[in-house]
């Protein structure tokens, strides 16, 4: 499914505005909805879809265009896991519509869900996208629950949602039992599937929201997500032996394809002491200092000496915002000339490897917030795909003979 925001330029209105339109895609076909706000060509932001910081009302507009295209993804997320619902491009532009217009005429009514959107979307506006899109998806969990046949047979018909609209009073201790129930129920039995800890993670988040909507004076209720205690169990960090990752590392792969180069990648990771796959993909030029401070005599001295020796890595982390220094192998600047020929000119602010160029390629703006978070997501699944590759190269398998699932992360785990 896609979504976008269109200007209908055909159909300026007399005074020169331009009626916005909602486009959803899906399956190869296309459903449209006037969204009732005309703006002039000039402030209007193509690449963006949203209008220019000039335009009147601006930040209100832009506010409802974002609210829109993030119904359509939920929309259509929730329609997917409806039992024995057909979707289609129009189905879901006539969810969005029907949310849309619903919370308009409820406006008065206090819906949890609603109040968990707003407090997430402020994650979004202070450009947190892991975060955002972290408890983004445990909100979508308890709107895909409102919608099975559990929520129906736990809530009672006079607090039962009309539309989407999730009353605060509808939510009880009844409701998350079943809530964590659905969660830990396997797929094919119509529940969400989750592990112990995927569920005590959206038990915890919403329990928060409604702590957060209690402290406002928006929720009068105890909070029902103290109603169950989620179980948790250890997690299991899987890692890379020595001799396992040698054969990974030195497995034959065909130098140009992807799977060498995603394994480059992986590698310069490992040697940066196991930086995230985001940090990787958007390291600055800046952050690799030196190059000819080793000194001395003998091999570390030589090595300074021709460029390959001496550098450190220096850069902080997207996830937690610390500083993170590390000394850097011969080996990682030997990956740098072979991904990116020439790096130690780039610019200061330049990317050190070309992990998101094919993204910034297709068109997206990667200054923004969201196309950057988008293009860091797709590129961490190519290179997961292309590293299983490597490692049925490398034939590695576990005790049982089965293929080891190796992932961008086991080079932090190793």
């Amino acid at each position: 499914m896609r979504a976008s925001i269109e200007m209908q330029t055909s159909k300026a209105n007399s005074d020169g505005k331009c009626p916005l339109r909602l486009v959803v895609w899906h399956a190869d076909r296309r459903a449209l909805w006037a969204l009732g706000v005309s703006v002039r060509p000039r402030h209007w932001n193509t690449k963006a879809q949203q209008v220019r910081k000039g335009t009147p009302n601006a930040t209100e507009i832009n506010a409802q265009l974002r609210r829109i295209l993030e119904l359509a993804r939920t929309e259509a997320d929730r329609l997917a896991l409806t039992p024995g619902r057909v979707v289609t491009a129009t189905v879901i532009r006539d969810a969005v519509r029907a949310r849309v217009e619903g919370d308009e005429a409820q406006a008065d009514t206090p819906c949890f869900l609603a109040y968990c959107d707003a407090q997430i979307d402020e994650y979004r506006r202070r450009g947190q996208m892991g975060t955002w899109e972290s408890y983004r998806a445990q909100a979508r969990k308890l709107r895909a629950f409102v919608a099975t046949p559990s929520f129906t047979a736990t809530s009672s018909p006079a607090s039962a949602p009309a539309a989407s609209v999730l009353p605060f009073d509808a939510v009880t201790p009844a409701v998350v039992r079943a809530f964590y129930a659905w969660l830990l129920t396997p797929r094919a039995d119509g529940g969400q599937g989750n592990r112990l800890n995927t569920a005590r993670k959206a038990i915890t988040t919403l329990r928060t929201f409604w702590e957060r909507a209690a402290l406002e004076g928006k929720a009068s209720l105890p909070n029902p997500f103290r109603a169950v205690s989620p179980k948790s169990e250890r997690a299991r960090k899987r890692k890379l032996s020595t001799a396992e990752l040698r054969r990974l590392l030195t497995a034959p792969l065909p130098p140009d394809s992807l799977a060498a180069r995603c394994r480059d990648h992986f590698a310069f990771a490992f040697y940066c002491g196991g930086a995230r796959f985001s940090d990787v993909a958007t390291m600055r030029r800046d952050g690799i200092v030196g190059g000819g401070a080793a000194g001395g005599g003998g091999a570390e001295g030589d090595a300074a000496e021709n460029g390959t020796g001496g550098w450190r890595a220096a850069w902080r982390q997207n996830k937690t915002n610390d500083l993170h220094a590390v000394a850097l192998a011969p080996a990682a600047i030997a990956i740098l000339d072979r991904a990116r020929p020439g790096w130690r000119t780039l610019a200061p602010s330049a990317r050190l490897l070309p992990i998101l160029d094919p993204y910034e390629a297709q068109g997206m703006d990667l200054s923004r917030a969201d196309d950057l978070d988008r293009a860091i997501g797709r590129a961490n699944a190519v290179h997961n795909k292309h590293l299983r590759t490597a490692a049925r190269a490398a034939g590695l398998v576990d005790a049982a003979g089965e293929p080891i699932p190796v992932s961008f992360h086991l080079s932090r785990h190793s």
